[in-house]
């Protein structure tokens, strides 16, 4: 007799009462099926000696399972061969369940009437709705986020879409120069200042899988807890790649192992990491990328070649762009049409772009201070919000990037 038990993962607490009811019915041929074996614990998974991995689906069988489920709803396409190459090309890691919930956001209240481009565009929003089960843990909720809304910097934009988007936009480009893209890029600079917002620009506009972290979420008072965290980050990745992982505040993991602060935990989950970036160079098709506002904290380790060999710095924003900034969230509030945003643009050296933003917004607490029911901002509440708001970024920390630029790992704090 065959007894299939389903969904284990969630049944966990039965691990003793199964192991008893195998050893006793032992004519029995069981069957365990689970998302994740790591979190089986070893007297049962002991008595287990064959197991098989189940791999989400390649293009070929991504579209193989398409061509079924679209043949179910018996509609009438020109270009069927074109949309199902275009869905699986863009459904990386995606499970035959994850494209049925695909297909069936796409028909809920839709009677598809013969207009294909706006089938192709309902398909494109529900593959935005609906992440790959293995990964969702991991996906970063954003909105659309374009480079646009990211004010100036125009060169750092192009410096970062040329290091993560390009390798897989033009990808017989680098096979011409026989180049490698970087398997992980740093970014580092003041707080506030758009590392984040980069991030989910990157998430929004790439074709990839974009799974995200904050370091300390690694972090388990359990022991092996963090470890196992940081390998399950990483299988997940490969198996729904391309795939982008995005560490926020890198520090936390990365720590320097020769802080008299940093705990046992922290060097075994840094070891894990230094690990698994050691294994993504071969295959090219994950690569990392991370913030930090103290790059100076961060293990030299993480730094040497083939790891985070490419470090980008995103500075406090100079005139040009706190003026984009201010023009972008000015553009969202009703102001009086003679405001010389440049001006204020001049007044704000230092500031970080989310001073800025915090900013506008207390130009708005001042303007209701005076009257609740104004309804527009004059340069008069932004003169006394500039008061209220001031640089925060102190001379030490910059200090620290252009030192750290330079190559120099400043010792400071």
């Amino acid at each position: 007799m065959v007894l299939l038990v389903d969904n284990f993962d969630d049944m966990k607490q039965y691990t003793e009462k199964l192991c008893n009811f195998m050893d006793t019915y032992t004519n029995f041929l069981f069957v365990l099926a689970v998302r994740n074996v790591e979190t089986i614990g070893l007297p049962l998974r002991g008595r287990f000696p064959c197991e098989l991995e189940l791999l989400v689906p390649s293009l070929s069988e991504r579209m193989e399972i398409l061509h079924l489920l679209l043949k179910t709803k018996q509609l009438k396409l020109s270009s069927a061969q074109e949309l199902i190459q275009d869905i699986a090309q863009k459904s990386h890691g995606y499970t035959g369940g994850d494209l049925k919930a695909v297909l069936h956001r796409v028909f809920a209240n839709f009677e598809f009437a013969g207009d294909e481009n706006e089938l192709f565009q309902r398909f494109d929003i529900a593959l935005k709705r609906v992440h790959p089960t293995g990964i969702r843990q991991f996906v970063l909720q954003v909105p659309d986020v374009n480079w646009e809304d990211i004010g100036g910097n125009r060169e750092l934009k192009m410096k970062i879409e040329q290091a993560i988007l390009w390798p897989y936009r033009y990808p017989e480009i680098f096979k011409r120069f026989a180049s490698k893209p970087p398997s992980g890029i740093l970014l580092y600079g003041p707080p506030g200042c758009s590392k984040t917002l980069i991030a989910r620009a990157i998430a929004s506009q790439s074709r990839m899988n974009f799974l995200a972290v904050k370091g300390p979420e690694l972090f388990s008072k359990w022991v092996g807890e963090s470890e196992r965290a940081v390998r399950e980050l990483f299988r997940r990745a490969r198996q729904v790649a391309p795939a982008i992982i995005f560490f926020d505040e890198i520090d936390a993991v990365g720590a320097n192992r020769g802080d008299r602060n940093e705990s046992h935990v922290g060097e075994r989950v840094l070891t894990q990491l230094l690990t698994e970036l050691d294994g993504l160079e071969e295959k090219g098709d994950v690569m990392v990328l991370a913030a930090t506002n103290r790059p100076d904290r961060l293990d030299s380790a993480l730094l040497r070649p083939g790891r985070f060999n490419l470090t980008i710095h995103v500075p406090l924003p100079d005139e040009e762009t706190r003026l984009e900034i201010l023009r972008i969230r000015l553009n969202q509030m009703q102001v009086t049409i003679d405001l010389d945003v440049e001006d204020i643009s001049k007044r704000t050296e230092g500031f970080s772009g989310a001073e800025v933003v915090e900013l506008c917004d207390q130009a708005v607490r001042e303007a209701l201070l005076e009257n609740r029911d104004a309804n527009r901002l004059e340069f008069r509440h932004f003169h006394q919000a500039l008061k209220e708001i001031m640089p925060r970024t102190p001379n030490w920390l910059l200090n620290i990037y252009k030192e750290f630029k330079s190559g120099v790992v400043p010792d400071v704090m």
